[in-house]
């Protein structure tokens, strides 16, 4: 998974970043995919909001989304803005399509360790 630290201190940088990257990979008969490429705003506490129409704020990696998101401090209690993954909504739609088709509320005659055991290969991919 991508690290959530800055690679840049602004677009400028980040842009040219990319470009170098381009260029080093094209060195080695390589190539970027310019529809997956490209330059994200990382908003986190302490850096000024900036407006979607300028960058966008999100992006998909392997099946999940990194974006700004609340998260609880553990030391005091409180509360902070970072820049975290969860489940990409594609991801969410596909498992759930999943258990639709599977018609588990139709499974009546399974006690729950059944259901569980069947539902466990699953679950470990999604988990996975």
């Amino acid at each position: 998974m991508p690290t959530t630290s800055s690679h840049a201190s602004s677009e400028r940088e980040a842009k040219e970043l990319r470009d170098r990257i381009r260029q080093r990979l094209g060195d080695y008969g390589l190539g970027v995919n310019e529809e997956k490429t490209r330059v994200v705003y990382r908003w986190r506490a302490g850096r000024p909001q900036r407006s979607r129409d300028e960058l966008p704020q999100e992006f998909d990696f392997l099946g999940f989304t990194f974006k700004p998101r609340l998260k609880s401090r553990r030391s005091d209690k409180g509360r902070f803005w970072g820049f975290w993954p969860a489940i990409s909504r594609k991801n969410e739609r596909r498992i759930a399509d999943v258990l639709r088709k599977l018609a588990i509320t139709k499974w009546q005659g399974m006690t729950l360790r059944e259901l569980a055991k069947t539902l466990a290969p699953r679950t470990r991919g999604w988990i996975s």
